[in-house]
């Protein structure tokens, strides 16, 4: 300033109207060597000089400058010029060692502000005074908004109206791949490059149409950001414009944060899922009070109850009989205690409320600190196995009854009882064929205990069949088995 050549009285008017006539305030320094440069310091020398223009030249720079950078303007020429006085005044001001250093080496800068005996009076000094506070105040903030974003576990970059980037914290310059000094002042799009993972498109920057629209954005799913070093990392993101006290756009702030492991999870829960429903067994997810949490296709079909009408339904209320209530109790015990239940055989009631003979197998669910918050069970239909089983228990007994007897026709009541048993029957009938009349005739009737059927018993021991008139005799006139699933 003070080397600089300064025009006075009417050689300086033509600084102070281009400044005056300024469309738009500077954000920044205007470009060195241009008449706007030489306007702006002949104007500042006149404020820092306290001349008798001071005053004229102060409001062409708050004029020419937006109010933030006219405020530091102000603070630096009004600092340095009276920072001799304040420190004998203000004794809580402390002198900065650079300001020392700054008088010691410009000795004309020295004796200026030395020599200021006006200065206690003085506007420019009384406007410092309160602006002084402000600046402390706006420091304090920007200290405290660079400690949070330095302790925020997310991303965050921030931009200013032009979408420039003003701030980023460690979180963001480890995901971008960018240095913080080297990113400050570049637009966002060079450094937040974002893409779909699917597509593989472009998608546009939220910041830049929160700062449009001025509303909050949040990013689609299947986002991608793209580093530095082109490596690629799936990220949740959101932008929302900042605005100041008065409602103005000040800039925008972008949030975001690495989802690589969500989206790995996401991945393997949906593969899970595929391969639940996949599975011909019944698997449900249940609270540790027996309620229906999670219903597979398996289920659906063993059962015949959809998923919408079990989720939330107890399977005390459904699935499990009366008489095996408190089995099932016990078994929930266990799991509740950390145990597993191994295959067990047991019965369930499906929807038409017949009965069907399962295996199951129950395992707790622990969350991501051991509790048991739940429990699996699998629940495998074993119809086919048990009738199997049944099947070839009878065989055996009739082949130890035939090898005890001398003759069929003695062996045939043991033979009905142990298949009628065996198998689960209600009534069992063996017919003789008359060759004197060419009729079937029934030879021996077994029934199972305590069943009424004492007058079919005696009809049908009195009964005679003609060939192919009815199911017993059309096996015997056709030579081959039938079997009929549902009689009525």
């Amino acid at each position: 300033l003070l080397r600089r050549q300064l025009p006075r009285g009417e050689s300086l008017q033509p600084s102070v109207a281009l400044l005056e006539a300024l469309d738009t305030p500077f954000s920044k320094p205007p470009e060195t060597d241009t008449p706007t440069e030489e306007a702006v310091f002949a104007c500042a020398t006149h404020v820092f000089l306290q001349s008798p223009q001071a005053s004229e030249c102060l409001n062409a720079l708050g004029k020419a400058f937006i109010p933030a950078l006219f405020q530091h303007v102000l603070v630096f020429l009004t600092f340095v010029r009276t920072a001799h006085f304040w420190t004998k005044v203000h004794p809580e001001i402390r002198l900065e060692e650079d300001l020392t250093e700054l008088l010691d080496v410009h000795e004309a800068l020295a004796e200026c502000v030395r020599n200021d005996p006006e200065a206690e009076n003085c506007e420019a000094t009384q406007v410092l005074l309160n602006e002084l506070a402000f600046l402390r105040r706006e420091r304090e903030q920007a200290e405290l908004l660079r400690t949070t974003l330095a302790s925020i576990g997310d991303a965050v970059i921030t931009t200013d109206t032009e979408c420039r980037i003003t701030e980023m914290n460690a979180v963001a310059e480890s995901l971008t791949g960018w240095d913080r000094q080297d990113a400050l002042g570049n637009p966002l799009e060079s450094v937040f490059r974002i893409g779909n993972d699917t597509t593989g498109k472009t998608v546009e920057n939220p910041a830049t149409k929160a700062l449009r629209d001025g509303v909050i954005v949040v990013l689609a799913n299947h986002t991608i950001l793209v580093g530095k070093d082109g490596r690629e990392c799936p990220i949740d993101d959101s932008a929302a414009p900042i605005r100041n006290a008065e409602g103005e756009l000040y800039g925008c702030v972008l949030v975001f944060r690495d989802v690589s492991q969500k989206r790995a999870a996401e991945i393997e829960q949906a593969r899970l899922a595929a391969l639940v429903d996949s599975s011909e067994d019944a698997i449900l997810g249940l609270t540790l009070d027996g309620v229906v949490t999670d219903w597979n296709l398996g289920a659906e079909r063993l059962f015949g109850y959809s998923a919408q009408e079990m989720l939330g339904k107890s399977i005390f209320s459904t699935i499990v009989p009366i008489d095996r209530k408190e089995e099932t109790l016990d078994n929930l015990i266990r799991i509740r205690q950390g145990h597993r239940v191994e295959p067990l055989e047991t019965i369930r009631v499906k929807k038409d409320n017949s009965i069907v003979p399962v295996s199951i197998s129950i395992s707790p669910i622990v969350d991501s600190e051991g509790n048991v918050v739940g429990a699996s069970a699998i629940d495998r239909d074993i119809s086919n196995q048990r009738a199997a089983e049944l099947r070839r228990n009878a065989r055996l007994a009739v082949t130890e009854i035939l090898a005890e007897e001398t003759s069929v026709e003695q062996a045939i009541s043991r033979i009905l009882a142990v298949v009628g048993d065996g198998l689960g029957w209600d009534v069992g009938c063996f017919w003789r064929i008359d060759p004197t009349q060419n009729v079937l005739c029934c030879h021996d009737f077994w029934q199972r205990p305590c069943s009424n059927l004492d007058e079919f018993r005696a009809a049908t021991l009195q009964l005679t069949l003609e060939p192919g008139e009815s199911l017993p005799s059309r096996v015997w006139w056709s030579f081959k088995p039938a079997w009929v699933t549902d009689v009525s």
